[in-house]
């Protein structure tokens, strides 16, 4: 290299030192905007230590950057560090609520019910499915819709409103496979749910429960009978998903051994 390029290389470089700072720090929109791509392809690329550096960075001059704070939920997530997490979540959503996107509820509602905030978690959800009820009313033909609602309704155990959703949604589109699994899922767990009910029963035997308990028997049976039907239906679509639909299938059954199990300990 010769020495007049080497002198350029120079010049550019304090250039860059001098100037890039102090431009940075005049536009705190162009600052963001670097940091939260950085951030954004450093997460992308498991380099979790860096994409924290960059919302950090970001953070010192727009303390409320949602890009920033959702990515640094994400690292922290990752981490396991659950309850900074749910902190920032919480920042995110609280702090300006019309702002919040789904997206957003459902992290707050994840984070809160894996830190053991089950009320916080519920709330969050309960805010999420008005918001899939208001926009399926508003595109009664849109199934996406339909099925995030359903996952909502499934999480807060309102197994019969999550039933009717992917109902609806195996009418509109009746070779979707999402729809019929869906459906399974909300009788899989509508049927363990009753199972547990039937548990609780047995737990005080003071009573006569034989009319309760044949009332338990018979809907749960018929739940689950409904989730195989709906995941038949799935597998003929597409027989490549055997192997989840039979995973769920067992899991239910293995769950009913347990339940049934825990009935004749308590007798």
């Amino acid at each position: 290299m010769k020495v007049w390029q080497i002198l350029l290389v120079i010049v550019v470089i304090i250039t860059v030192i001098i100037l890039v700072p102090a431009l940075l720090s005049a536009n705190p929109g162009l600052k963001a905007g670097i940091g939260v791509g950085l951030a954004e392809n450093f997460l992308d690329s498991g380099k979790d230590d860096l994409a924290l550096s960059m919302c950090d960075w970001v953070l010192e001059d727009s303390p409320d950057n949602r890009d920033a704070l959702s990515i640094k939920v994400k690292v922290l997530t990752r981490a396991g560090n659950i309850e900074d997490a749910l902190v920032l979540q919480r920042q995110i959503v609280y702090e300006n609520p019309s702002g919040a996107s789904p997206e957003d509820w459902n992290s707050l509602a994840v984070l809160s019910m894996k830190s053991g905030n089950t009320s916080e978690a519920v709330d969050s959800y309960s805010i999420l499915e008005k918001y899939y009820d208001r926009n399926y009313n508003a595109n009664p033909d849109e199934t996406g819709i339909l099925y995030r609602q359903g996952v909502v309704l499934i999480k807060l155990q309102r197994y019969d409103e999550a039933i009717d959703c992917f109902d609806r949604m195996t009418k509109l589109e009746p070779e979707s496979t999402d729809a019929w699994i869906g459906l399974g899922d909300a009788y899989l767990f509508k049927s363990m749910y009753e199972q547990g009910q039937l548990v609780d029963l047995y737990a005080d035997l003071g009573k006569d429960p034989s009319a309760r308990v044949e009332k338990y028997t018979t809907t749960s049976f018929e739940s689950n009978r409904k989730a195989v039907e709906a995941y038949n239906k799935a597998v003929e679509i597409d027989p490549l998903i055997y192997p989840l639909v039979a995973a769920k299938i067992m899991g239910s059954y293995q769950k009913t051994v347990e339940s049934y199990q825990d009935i004749l300990e308590n007798l």
